[in-house]
C-alpha cells in the first residue's frame, strides 16, 4: 500500500477511534506495525535508528528506570526496572538487570525507531525494535522525565543520516510451521524421561523436528495433561492467595521476557485477564487461549512443572513456572497449586 494511502487510513482510524493503538490500527489496515510507524518518520519525534542493535541494548543502561515491554498477539508483558549486566554471544543476548530479565535473539532484529508520542497531555519517550516483517520484538519506555536528556543522547548516537530512505519490509505469510507427526512415541518419551535440565527440552524438540504443542500432545498422560482454558484464572488467584513466587515467560519471537517474583493483583477487565502490580503488568487476551497444558520435565533437581498456553495457530502465548534456581527443587507450594487444577494424576515411567 502506498505511503500516502496508509497515512490516510491511519488518520481516519484515529479520528473514529481517538485512543486506538498503532498495533491495532495496523491490524485493521492490514499492514505491519513498523510499516505504519515508518510513514511518520520525520527525524524529530519519530526517528529511524541504525542496525547496531547490540550497541543499542548496551546503551539502554544509560536510560535509568524504564519499562520493558515484550508481547505477542495475545499477551503483553511489562516490567519496570533497569537494563544491567548485558552480554551477547553469537546466538543470544542476555539482560540480567534490576527486574528486567531478557533473552535476546539478535538475528531476528531488522529495524529500530525512537518514538515520541503524546498521551493524556504527557510526552512518552520510547525505543521500538522490529523484525524484517515489521512485527514488534521489544519496546522500551522512559518512566518519568528524569532521563529525557539521556534519551536524546541515545537517539542522536544511533540515528541514521538519511531519515527518509525507503523501508523494505518482507511479507509475512503467517504460515504455520510444519511438524513431524510420524515420530516414534516410545523413543521420544524415553528421551524425555532422560532430560537433565529444563533447557534440554528445546534440543529434544529439534532432535525429533517436532513443534512444541505436538510434543505435549504426544506425551499426554505421561508427562503432560490438557486442562480447561479457564483454569488460568484459578491458577493465578491461588498463586496470589498462597503467596507463591513464580516465573512468567513471554516471547515475541525475538525476545523472551521473564518476570520472577510474587504477584498481588489479578483482575479481569473486558476480554483481558490482567496482573496489575506496581512494577509488573501482564495482560492476557483470555478468549484467544485455545490450548492449556500442565507440563512435567525430569531434571537432576527433580520434576519441574510448567503451565503453558497456546493459541488457535498452536503458537505459544505464555509459560508459567514456580520460582527456582538451578540446583534447587521445585517449590512444593507451586506443585500443590498445579495439582489442585489438574484433572487427572499423571503417570511417569
Amino acid at each position: 500500500m502506498h505511503k500516502n494511502k496508509l497515512i490516510e487510513h491511519w488518520e481516519k482510524l484515529k479520528k473514529d477511534f481517538p485512543n486506538i493503538r498503532i498495533k491495532d490500527a495496523a491490524d485493521l489496515i492490514g499492514v505491519s506495525e513498523a510499516q505504519l510507524l515508518s510513514t511518520k518518520v520525520d527525524g524529530k519525534k519519530i526517528v529511524k535508528l541504525n542496525n547496531r542493535f547490540e550497541s543499542q541494548f548496551q546503551a539502554l543502561q544509560e536510560l535509568g528506570q524504564v519499562m520493558a515491554l515484550t508481547r505477542n498477539e495475545h499477551v503483553v508483558h511489562e516490567t519496570k526496572g533497569l537494563y544491567k549486566n548485558i552480554s551477547f554471544n553469537s546466538h543470544i543476548g542476555i539482560v540480567l538487570g534490576s527486574n528486567i530479565d531478557l533473552r535476546i535473539f539478535i538475528r531476528q532484529f531488522a529495524y529500530s525507531f525512537a518514538v515520541q508520542t503524546y498521551k493524556k497531555h504527557k510526552s512518552l519517550y520510547s525505543i521500538h525494535f522490529f523484525n524484517k516483517y515489521g512485527k514488534a520484538l521489544h519496546k522500551v519506555y522512559l518512566v518519568g522525565k528524569k532521563n529525557v536528556a539521556d534519551y536524546f543522547v541515545f537517539v542522536d548516537k544511533f540515528r541514521v543520516s538519511n531519515q527518509f530512505s525507503d523501508f523494505k519490509f518482507t511479507n509475512n505469510t503467517n504460515q504455520i510451521a510444519e511438524s513431524n507427526t510420524k515420530i516414534n512415541q516410545k523413543s521420544f518419551l524415553k528421551d524425555w524421561s532422560n532430560l537433565k535440565d529444563t533447557h534440554d527440552f528445546y534440543p529434544l524438540l529439534q532432535k525429533y523436528k517436532v513443534e512444541r504443542l505436538y510434543a505435549l500432545e504426544i506425551a499426554e498422560g505421561f508427562y503432560t495433561e490438557k486442562v480447561a482454558n479457564k483454569q488460568i484464572n484459578l491458577l493465578l488467584k491461588n498463586v496470589v492467595k498462597s503467596k507463591i513466587p513464580i516465573m512468567i515467560f513471554v516471547s515475541s519471537g525475538g525476545v523472551i521476557q521473564i518476570f520472577t517474583g510474587y504477584i498481588r493483583n489479578v483482575k479481569k477487565i473486558g476480554e483481558w485477564l490482567n496482573i496489575l502490580d506496581k512494577k509488573f503488568n501482564l495482560h492476557i487476551k483470555e478468549g484467544e487461549i485455545e490450548h492449556s497444558w500442565v507440563v512435567k520435565k525430569p531434571t537432576i533437581d527433580g520434576i519441574i512443572t510448567s503451565y503453558e498456553l497456546f493459541d488457535q495457530d498452536r503458537k505459544p502465548i505464555v509459560s508459567i513456572f514456580g520460582k527456582r534456581k538451578p540446583g534447587n527443587p521445585e517449590l512444593a507450594s507451586w506443585t500443590k497449586v498445579i495439582n489442585d487444577i489438574s484433572q487427572t494424576e499423571l503417570v511417569y515411567d
